[in-house]
C-alpha cells in the first residue's frame, strides 16, 4: 500500500504485474482499490489494466467512501463518471455516499476536516446529489 500512498503507480504496476491480486493484496487480503483514494493514477492502474471492482470495499469502505471523506472532489467526479459505480453503496456504519459527506459537512469543527473548506463539501453534497436525482 505504501506504492499508492506515495504515488510510486510504476510500483504499484510491477506488483501487480508479479502477481498481487488487486482485490486480496493488503496484508489483510483485502482490496488496494479504496487506499487509492488519493491517487488518481493509481485509480486508473487498477481498474483499467488489472480489472479493479470500484464496488468492492476494504475492511471499511469503498474507495468512494474513502474519496468523499478525504474531499476530493475531482477524482470522486472521475470515477463516477467513467466507471459507473453503485452511489448507492453503505460503509460499514450503514451510511450512503451521500450520508457521509453531509455528515462531514454538518461536523465540519472536527480537527480531521479543517483543512477543507464548507464550499468544498457542498460541491461534494450537491454533486452526489444531482447524480442520484435528489
Amino acid at each position: 500500500m505504501a506504492a499508492i500512498y506515495f504515488g510510486h503507480t510504476h510500483i504499484l504496476d510491477y506488483l501487480l504485474s508479479n502477481g498481487i491480486d488487486v482485490h486480496k493484496g493488503d496484508r489483510f487480503e483485502e482490496s488496494l482499490l479504496p487506499h487509492a483514494y488519493n491517487n488518481l493514477d493509481a485509480i486508473k492502474l487498477m481498474v483499467e489494466k488489472y480489472g479493479a471492482d470500484v464496488n468492492l470495499p476494504d475492511e471499511d469502505n469503498t474507495l468512494l467512501h474513502n474519496i468523499v471523506s478525504f474531499g476530493n472532489f475531482d477524482t470522486l467526479k472521475y470515477v463516477v463518471e467513467n466507471y459507473s459505480p453503485n452511489l448507492f453503496v453503505k460503509d460499514m456504519f450503514g451510511k450512503t455516499l451521500l450520508e457521509v459527506a453531509q455528515d462531514i459537512h454538518t461536523n465540519q469543527d472536527n480537527h480531521f476536516f479543517k483543512s477543507r473548506t464548507k464550499e468544498e463539501d457542498l460541491k461534494i453534497i450537491n454533486y452526489l446529489k444531482d447524480k442520484l436525482e435528489l
